[in-house]
């Protein structure tokens, strides 16, 4: 009764964290990170998991999702 969802990405740029999210490596910062902390806000509306990892210069999100959230 879960989803997860795992995506991967190779990046040798080295990731820095902040707040369990990457810092955007573009250069406007005003303008990019949305994007994760939408996702973020979403899975833990409802009641799920989110991770971030960088190792071996690769880059990973992690969502996991009960199925029966909206059901009693």
């Amino acid at each position: 009764n879960l989803i997860t969802i795992n995506i991967s990405n190779p990046n040798v740029e080295k990731i820095i964290l902040k707040d369990g999210l990457p810092l955007t490596t573009k250069n406007d910062h005003n303008s990019h990170g949305y994007g994760m902390k939408s996702i973020r806000y979403i899975v833990e509306k409802y009641n799920g998991e989110f991770s971030v990892s960088h190792s071996d210069n690769v880059f990973s999100v992690s969502v996991m999702l009960s199925l029966l959230w909206g059901k009693k």
